[in-house]
Parts: C-alpha cells; sequence; structure tokens
C-alpha cells in the first residue's frame, strides 16, 4: 500500500486524538507497526509525549501525535525521535491540522480538520 494511503486511511483516528487533546489537554499518539499490521496509542502530558517502540522484527511505518496548542509542525525533537525510531511517516495534528512528513523522497501531506 502506498504510503499516502496509509495515511488516509489514519486521518479519521488522526482526528479523533486530536478531539481527545481538546478535551484533556493532554499529548495523544499512536504508532503504526508493520509486520505484522499493529497500532499501539499512547497518552502524554501537557506538552510532552513518549511513544514507545515497535517490537523486534517489526518496522515503523508512522508516528503520530497531537500538540495541544500551536501550528501542526514537528518540532526538533520530534523529528529527532521520529529519526531514532525509523518512522517512515511522521505526523503531527493539532485543532489547525494534520501535518505529515513523509522521509522517502521528503514529501509533504496536509489534511484539514
Amino acid at each position: 500500500m502506498e504510503l499516502d494511503e496509509k495515511i488516509k486511511q489514519l486521518i479519521p483516528k488522526m482526528k479523533e486524538m486530536v478531539e481527545r487533546t481538546k478535551k484533556t489537554g493532554l499529548e495523544h499518539g499512536f504508532i503504526v507497526c508493520e509486520a505484522p499490521h499493529r497500532i499501539e496509542e499512547f497518552i502524554g502530558k501537557k506538552n510532552s509525549i513518549e511513544l514507545g517502540n515497535c517490537r523486534a522484527g517489526e518496522k515503523m511505518s508512522i508516528m503520530f501525535h497531537t500538540h495541544p496548542s500551536g501550528l501542526p509542525i514537528p518540532s526538533h525533537v520530534d523529528e529527532k525521535i521520529s529519526e531514532k525510531l525509523g518512522a517512515e511517516i511522521n505526523c503531527i495534528g493539532t485543532d489547525e491540522g494534520i501535518f505529515c512528513i513523509i522521509k522517502k523522497g521528503g514529501r509533504v501531506f496536509e489534511a484539514e480538520l
């Protein structure tokens, strides 16, 4: 499946997590691991979240988390963590929208809420 299609399938889940963040003021997120396909959710703090890693033998295809305020742009720390975990796609969501960086080819994917 194309990476853009993977993102599109997860937009409803991303929007749901943005809504959770609006209600709780906390960051919410998930990772998508492949081989087998698995989604794991996480709840963070007001301005931080610790996303787990995929299990041995799995590959992380997507990491997503919310920011309680501001623009949906990955911070420098978000990018470092994405690199460390080997995520193919790094997405951030706020009430302003959803922004994803696709590592392969350096493309960007944006979705409005």
